[in-house]
């Protein structure tokens, strides 16, 4: 006798003169036996080669299923930030576009600014500055005055009050008259003319405003500032 097959738990169990040459699953109804030359042969269904390769190649699956899974995330995650990208060049452009069109607009007024600047200052009074030694006059100090002596503006000559004549400043000027040696300032009226030329002064104060602004004769240097 070639072979006999017997049940056991389920199973189907092969053998050739008395030994066991394959045990099968009662499930695996597919597989055949045939006597050849006294050997086995086997032809097992689609489903088993399925199993038994998943079996096999479980770590290659699951490394497989883990890196498509990988690559997926990778895409999803590329997708996402290349449309962020494209909406934060969009809103950088946007605001470069703008600012160059602020920039044109603050140099225009700036230059308009800048010419109407030039154009009024032109129209105003230029300041004038000039310098050099003072003397003082008063009532008792005028040779020949009489009490009610006139200023060459026609005013009555105080000798208390911030007035001072020079040749140069026209009459009635208000001009600012700063002692450089000490720093005073006080603001007086030019009201008169004189003769201190030929002195080597620029000046003649009045006896009030020469005291106000501590002046010393041939010492102090005053610098006078008018419009």
């Amino acid at each position: 006798m070639y072979s006999e097959r017997e049940l056991v738990r389920g199973n189907m169990t092969i053998k050739l003169n008395g030994q066991v040459v394959e045990r099968t699953s009662r499930n695996d109804l597919h597989n055949t036996f045939s006597i050849k030359h006294h050997k086995p042969h086997f032809v097992p269904s689609y489903k088993n080669l399925f199993l038994n390769q998943a079996k096999t190649n479980k770590g290659l699956l699951l490394a497989n299923g883990i890196l498509a899974l990988t690559v997926l995330g990778i895409m999803v995650g590329c997708s996402m930030r290349v449309e962020g990208y494209k909406a934060e060049i969009d809103r950088l452009e946007w605001e470069i576009e703008r600012s160059a069109t602020i920039g044109m607009e603050m140099v225009d007024n700036y230059n308009k600014l800048e010419s109407e600047l030039a154009s009024c200052s032109a129209k105003l009074p230029q300041k004038k500055v000039s310098a050099g030694k003072v003397s003082y006059y008063s009532k008792d100090g005028c040779l020949g005055c009489s009490p009610n002596q006139r200023m060459a503006n026609g005013q009555i000559f105080d000798e208390n009050a911030m007035t001072l004549a020079h040749n140069q400043i026209p009459l009635n000027t208000m001009v600012e008259v700063k002692n450089l040696d000490n720093g005073k300032v006080i603001t007086a009226k030019v009201t008169d003319r004189g003769g201190f030329n030929k002195y080597s002064r620029v000046a003649d104060l009045s006896k009030g405003l020469y005291l106000a602004l501590g002046v010393k004769t041939d010492v102090s240097t005053l610098q006078f500032t008018w419009y």
